[in-house]
């Protein structure tokens, strides 16, 4: 029995533990296939960062384009500048060299000519205007190269002014070889002015349009670079996102092939002890002399009950034999009848059992009380029963008693039984009882619960009792004493 008993335990442990270990190596499992799909994201991640850094370098190359071109426009428009302004630079350095030839040429001219006052003073007037206009059109120039119409007008009114100062000449004097040389002179140097006017005017124009063309290739280059900063911004971003899932990544990987290393790392030796945990190793806790002594304390309890129900179907528990007063002198009647019966049948019992079948307890005084506390328990639940059902009472302990055969394991453990009686074998009253005795004979533990608890029954039975009694006290006057 203690053989397959324990390889039932270790049948059942072995179970349990190998369900559990699954159940283990199933969550780290599936812990790592949910680390797998979290990598498998931090991929997506990754990947869809390498995706932005990509774009954004398209970008920035795009923009680094743009900035090529602008640049490069840039250049152009800086290089026609410079000519335009080297150009401007020479003529500037022309004209005032003209505007001291005519006025050299004038001063001649009017050196020469000195016939007529009025002419004279003319003359005078209009080569002093005519210097001022030089000059103002050489201020003009040099303070105002972008004016062109300023220029043009500056200069017309030099040419005019040119002209009626011949007109002038020629009526004030007679013309000569001098006046022509000198007139042509003036009209060459005049003329040499307006063309270099009209050069500076046309630099200028080319020069505003050089200028304009740098600033289109400067604000080509000013957007090419914002959209390469906005670019390297975005490179950045999305490097340190790449950086950081890439660290997710490796921790994961690390994580899982930590996790499946272990399970895959398991030794011949390991893989037993999972497949078979339990190792079976018999010790006995206490020492049973023979099969008798280990049988004792489930026939003595199954005794002791059906002294109890024969006890009721002999003797009349209910009739009194006299007309009782109250219920607490009924049961007064009745009760020590009982425990007189009880005390007699367990010390006969008990007293066989040393002098005939030899039983050698370990605990005999304990043995003595606690088999005259299980008859009188025994008794007590028994006689109530009668008292309430009659007959029928006697019958329905019978069955009792039948049931509490199979489900106090006094034979057999009582895992070896069915689901129904283990439930149940912790409150009958024969699995106490051949607890307690178990322990008096053979190991030796203390019988204190066992003791509390008959106590409890017997206290609470007789309470019953002497509450049946009283609910039929109104049928005292009906029964047949015995006087």
């Amino acid at each position: 029995m203690n053989t397959t008993t324990a390889q039932s335990i270790q049948t059942s442990v072995n179970k349990q533990l190998t369900t559990d270990y699954l159940k283990t190596i199933n969550s780290i499992v599936k812990k790592t296939g949910k680390g797998i799909q979290v990598t498998g994201n931090d991929l997506s991640s990754t990947n869809a960062g390498l995706n932005k850094v990509s774009n954004g370098s398209q970008t920035v190359t795009f923009s680094l384009n743009h900035i090529n071109a602008g640049i490069g426009t840039a250049n152009a428009g800086i290089t026609q500048l410079s000519g335009g302004v080297l150009r401007s630079d020479h003529a500037l350095k022309i004209i005032p060299e003209n505007a001291t030839k005519e006025q050299q040429l004038l001063t001649s001219l009017a050196q020469t000519y000195q016939v007529g006052n009025a002419a004279k003073v003319k003359s005078q007037e209009l080569t002093q205007a005519l210097l001022s206009q030089s000059a103002q059109l050489t201020n003009d120039i040099n303070s105002n190269i972008q004016n062109s119409s300023k220029i043009r007008a500056d200069n017309a009114q030099l040419e005019r002014t040119a002209k009626m100062l011949r007109v002038s000449q020629m009526q004030a004097a007679a013309p000569s070889f001098q006046v022509s040389n000198t007139l042509k002179d003036i009209g060459a140097l005049s003329a040499a002015d307006s063309t270099i006017a009209n050069g500076i005017l046309n630099g200028s124009t080319q020069e505003l349009g050089a200028l304009s063309q740098v600033n289109t290739g400067l604000e080509s280059l000013k957007n090419a670079t914002s959209k390469v900063t906005a670019g390297s911004s975005k490179i950045t971003d999305n490097l340190k996102t790449i950086s950081t899932d890439n660290g997710k990544l490796a921790s994961g990987l690390v994580s899982g092939g930590k996790q499946i290393s272990m399970l895959s790392n398991s030794s011949n030796q390991q893989l037993n002890r999972i497949v078979s945990p339990i190792k079976l190793q018999h010790t006995d806790a206490t020492h049973v002399k023979n099969n008798g002594t280990g049988m004792a304390p489930y026939l003595m309890s199954v005794a002791l009950f059906v002294g109890c129900i024969t006890f009721n179907i002999i003797y009349d528990m209910f009739t009194p034999h006299k007309k009782p007063k109250n219920a607490f002198y009924w049961w007064g009647e009745k009760a020590p009848f009982l425990l007189e019966f009880t005390l007699l049948a367990s010390t006969i019992m008990y007293i066989l059992l040393l002098s005939v079948d030899h039983l050698e307890p370990l605990q005999p005084i304990k043995t003595y009380l606690f088999c005259v506390l299980t008859m009188w328990a025994f008794g007590s639940i028994v006689t109530f029963f009668n008292l309430i059902l009659g007959k029928t009472g006697a019958w329905f302990m019978l069955i009792f008693m039948i049931i509490q055969l199979g489900g106090s394991a006094g034979t057999y453990p009582i895992q070896l039984s069915n689901h129904i009686f283990q439930v149940i074998h912790p409150y009958l009253p024969m699995s106490i009882s051949i607890d307690a005795f178990r322990s008096t004979l053979s190991i030796g533990n203390s019988i204190l619960p066992e003791t509390i608890i008959f106590a409890t029954i017997i206290l609470s039975f007789n309470l019953l009792m002497l509450l049946t009694f009283k609910l039929n006290m109104h049928r005292t006057n009906r029964l047949p004493y015995n006087e």
